[in-house]
Parts: structure tokens; sequence; C-alpha cells
């Protein structure tokens, strides 16, 4: 179990109980979760959500972060997306490859942060893109996780507003940092990205 994974299970217990009385399923989503629950959570483990502006380079510097331009459905246009964060991200700094940190693409795990407790219920979901460091297998990456990314494409956030997604993106948080044996960064990205981390 990873940083605060002691507290975050504790929270996610207690809130689960309260959805048992309702009989209506034993797994919550994390695109279904609402606003005020993922409040509960925080509230139960005293931790703070801190929302991030976009990346910006040293003061004077030359160096900017492009936003990636969707040009088709989130699931045909994911590799193109892994790419072009790729490329920025090492315009910063950020080694890639062997001995450095690796993308793991994990948008077609779609229970790969799952929480289970067998009393009260279970959370379930996955996120689209970890950057964990190179090597991992597969059962490693979410233990190893530094970045968690949640794509959503330009057109989505118009239709639905990114308001709409905050509440899902914080619980890919909450679950990245659950299994994560070190503090796990959650990005929110549309044409721009939305940076959250938790803090006390």
């Amino acid at each position: 179990m990873g940083i605060a994974g002691e507290e975050i299970e504790k929270a996610m217990m207690s809130t689960l109980e309260k959805f048992e009385a309702k009989k209506e399923s034993k797994t919550i989503t994390f695109s279904s979760v609402s606003e005020g629950q993922v409040s509960t959570y925080l509230a139960s483990i005293n931790l703070l959500i801190l929302e991030g502006g976009p990346l910006d380079a040293e003061e004077n510097s030359t160096i900017s972060f492009l936003p990636f331009e969707w040009q088709d459905i989130e699931e045909r246009d994911t590799p193109r997306a892994i790419n072009h964060l790729q490329r920025e991200l090492q315009k910063f700094g950020v080694i890639f490859g062997r001995g450095n940190y690796h993308m793991y693409d994990v948008h077609s795990k779609l229970t790969f942060l799952n929480v289970r407790d067998d009393k009260s219920g279970s959370l379930s979901g996955g996120t689209d893109l970890i950057i964990a460091p190179f090597g991992m297998t597969s059962g490693c990456v979410k233990l190893n996780s530094c970045v968690a990314f949640e794509f959503k494409t330009k057109e989505t956030v118009d239709e639905q507003g990114l308001e709409s997604f905050l509440s899902q993106a914080t619980m890919e948080l909450i679950a990245s940092n659950y299994h994560s044996h070190q503090m796990t960064l959650m990005d929110l990205c549309t044409n721009s990205c939305v940076l959250l981390t938790l803090t006390r």
C-alpha cells in the first residue's frame, strides 16, 4: 500500500458504507463520483487538492509547452497525444528511456486503479497514461507511478465543461496515490493541462 494508503482506505470504507445503504450497486466508478462525494473522501483523510496552472518555463526562457490539438476521437488519437506530450516534457528536461522514465499507455485497462473492500464495496476505474520508471512490468507500473494523465478532447470539454471531469480526475489522483510508493501528480489534459496534487 502506497503513500497515505491506510488513511485513504479508511476514507473509502467510510464513504462506501453510505453507498451500501442505497443497495443500488457495490461498485462506484471514478467517472460517476460527484463533487460532494470526492469532498467527503478528502475531508476524511484530511487532504486537500491543489490545482496548478499551465506548465511554464523559467523567466526569460524561450521554451514553452505547446498544447495538443485533437484531430480525432480520443481512442484513435491517444497515441499521437502521448507522443506529443513526451516531446513537450523532454523540452523541460524530463528524460525518457532506459535508466530514466517511460510513458505507459493504460487507457484500455478500465480497472487499472481499482480499490476493493469486500465488506463495503469497491471503487472502479483507471486512467489513460502513467509516467513511471523505465522497464516496469504491467503490475509494477501503478506501484511506481509519478504522474497520471486523464485525456479529454476539446469537443468533450466544450460539451460537458471542464468542471464535470475534475471529480473523476481527483478520484484517479487519490487511487494513484493509494497504490503508488511515491507521491503521484494528476494531469487532466484537454488542449491545456490542469495539474492536481494532494496536500495536507
